[in-house]
């Protein structure tokens, strides 16, 4: 193990891709920015990100459940009429008629046409969402919709179509790959499929970080050249750990219309303000807290199945206490269903375990012994308990609006426990200044008086001895705000320089599809320039072609610009923004070009530089 290592080993436990950021929330990490001012000698070392995983569950299903269900089955189920034909979308194929035969000969993946058929060109790619942006404006998510640009698709037709299910092939690995249906939920809130040895294996629509066209992902990569249509494919990048699930839908239109109803949805979660998704997200663990909590399935929970159920959710009330609540939920008085509580009384039954002592006490203190404060009342409290100045009563009777859920309150301009509890959690009673929710820090500077986000070994997935390497992370780390890459690169056959942790058994990537994926991704959370760190171990050779990748890919995002020795300091992040910066040792000048390589760098490992003085003395 070489030095570098050891050093690295102690200050960082995890050396897969970690991103160093100070402990915060969403809201500050925005506003420092991926360039924070160095406040002075003696600051500590911050701690790392938990290690991603890109794992995907999918269980195989049994030769019978497969031939029942058919390659491609999408029944729309009786009284529900077949989605209407759409005019041709980005990756149209203009199919041939054929017969039955020609089509159950040719199975639910063709790839070639067969001899003597001419193969359909296909159609300039192009996004059902495409937006025209400036020259290295960043996007968020790709979620912004132009229906200037391009004929949008039935977006109702695409989530009826979706409701209903469509079967394709989820791909994990090259020859692995298993057929199952996957729909969309009648909340319209996560996509599932079956079937699943998992009882409730689901992706919430609000937890898709991506939704990526084409054979795009490292699992594509690794499957055989013309395995998979790439206009069939399709990819779903989600939860915090970045996992992904390779899809390959029938046909190109199948595509076309998830890829624009998933896009709508997620249009819809981005949208919304902090307190109606706070409300969304409660509503949803809600409604699945009843549904797991209901064992008989209809409907009711009994009192035995709430105890239960308050056990599981670590909630410490007495029998009595709790039976007393429950019969104060419970309005069926004298009807068949007394004892037992529906839906809407299990919610009225959270709310009365679920209110905050201390925030009851401060409603009765500010509202004079009321469950309520009026509008006046509640300038008051914002004046004393918030340190808030010149309080209007407009401004509280607007917070009354947005947040009281009792129509009557609003109307009375009064705001009960329940208003009072949202105002208090939401982004307005955050005791986080919003106007730190953007960069606002001196960005003028230079560039080395700032620290700088930054990850280490950011192509592994785990260790460093025995992990995949993998493209994607650094579209999750660049995401995420991180400004300093590495990249490790060695010879590859074929004279392709290939990013693994050298004399080791991680996997092996592209340098060149590493290039691309950090091209897409560089400015998608940051204007500020992304630093490239290379750990060159190629031949001179090997060296020419990445220098040749990175100009072709980068373009004008590469900073080529040598730097004016006569200046005393460097650029500032200002002064740099939109830029790619190469961190690397240079060849020397006067190097021989008949060599096969140049001076080791300080990168270098330890043992690699042993080996070449053995080889020097023999």
């Amino acid at each position: 193990m070489d030095g570098d290592e050891v050093r690295s080993r102690q200050q960082h436990p995890q050396h897969r891709h970690s991103v160093h950021a100070m402990a915060q929330t969403p809201e500050q990490a925005a506003s420092r920015g991926p360039f924070q001012r160095n406040p002075g000698p003696g600051m500590a070392q911050t701690p790392e990100c938990p290690q991603h995983r890109h794992s995907v569950h999918a269980m195989a299903q049994t030769p019978e459940q497969a031939a029942s269900r058919g390659p491609f089955p999408r029944n729309p189920g009786p009284g529900m009429a077949q989605t209407p034909e759409r005019p041709q979308h980005r990756h149209s194929v203009h199919a041939m008629a054929q017969t039955p035969e020609q089509t159950a000969s040719r199975g639910p993946f063709p790839r070639s046409p067969g001899p003597g058929m001419a193969k359909t060109p296909e159609q300039p790619s192009r996004s059902p969402f495409q937006r025209s942006k400036g020259p290295g404006l960043p996007r968020s998510k790709s979620l912004v919709l132009d229906e200037a640009q391009i004929e949008m698709p039935d977006v109702h037709s695409c989530i009826s179509s979706m409701q209903m299910g469509m079967t394709m092939l989820k791909v994990k690995g090259p020859g692995h790959a298993i057929t199952r249906m996957f729909y969309l939920d009648q909340d319209k809130c996560s996509i599932r499929w079956k079937p699943s040895r998992k009882a409730d294996a689901k992706i919430a629509i609000d937890s898709i970080r991506e939704i990526r066209e084409g054979a795009c992902t490292d699992t594509f990569h690794k499957c055989f050249e013309g395995q998979y249509d790439s206009g069939c494919c399709f990819s779903i990048i989600h939860g915090n750990q970045c996992e992904v699930l390779d899809l390959v839908a029938r046909q190109r239109e199948d595509v076309t219309e998830w890829i624009a109803g998933l896009k709508f949805l997620l249009a819809g979660v981005t949208d919304e303000d902090s307190h109606t998704r706070q409300q969304r997200l409660r509503d949803q663990w809600l409604k699945s807290t009843f549904k797991s909590a209901d064992k008989s399935g209809d409907g009711l929970l009994s009192i035995s199945e709430v105890i239960t159920l308050l056990r599981r959710l670590n909630v410490n009330l007495s029998k009595r206490k709790v039976k007393q609540m429950f019969k104060e939920a419970d309005t069926n008085t004298g009807d068949q269903n007394e004892g037992l509580l529906d839906f809407d009384e299990f919610v009225n039954f959270y709310k009365r375990i679920s209110t905050r002592k201390e925030l009851y006490m401060l409603l009765l203190r500010y509202g004079n012994g009321k469950e309520y404060m009026t509008a006046s009342e509640l300038a008051h409290f914002l004046e004393v308990e918030q340190n808030m100045f010149n309080v209007g009563l407009r401004h509280c009777l607007d917070i009354i609006k947005n947040f009281e859920p009792v129509p009557e309150n609003v109307q009375n301009g009064w705001i009960g426990i329940d208003g009072f509890s949202r105002f208090l959690l939401s982004r307005e009673g955050d005791i986080f200044n919003p106007k730190h929710s953007k960069v606002h820090q001196d960005m003028t500077r230079p560039l080395s008086q700032y620290y700088i986000a930054t990850s280490h070994n950011t192509y592994l997935l785990g260790d460093q001895l025995l992990s995949k390497s993998s493209m994607d992370v650094y579209a999750f780390v660049l995401q995420s705000g991180c400004r300093c890459v590495e990249v490790d690169c060695w010879d590859g056959p074929d004279g392709e320089p290939v990013v693994y942790h050298g004399y080791t058994l991680t996997s092996k990537i592209l340098f060149k599809n590493v290039i691309q994926t950090i091209n897409k991704y560089a400015f998608v959370s940051s204007p500020y320039p992304v630093i490239i760190s290379l750990e060159n171990h190629c031949c001179l050779q090997q060296q020419i072609k990445m220098a040749s990748y990175m100009i072709e890919v980068f373009g004008d995002k590469l900073d080529l610009e040598p730097l004016d020795h006569r200046a005393k300091y460097l650029p500032s992040p200002e002064h740099l923004k939109y830029k790619i910066l190469i961190k690397a040792k240079k060849l020397p000048p006067d190097l021989d070009e008949g060599v096969d390589s140049g001076e080791v760098s300080d990168e270098d490992s330890a043992d690699e530089m042993d080996r070449s003085e053995e080889r020097r003395v023999g």
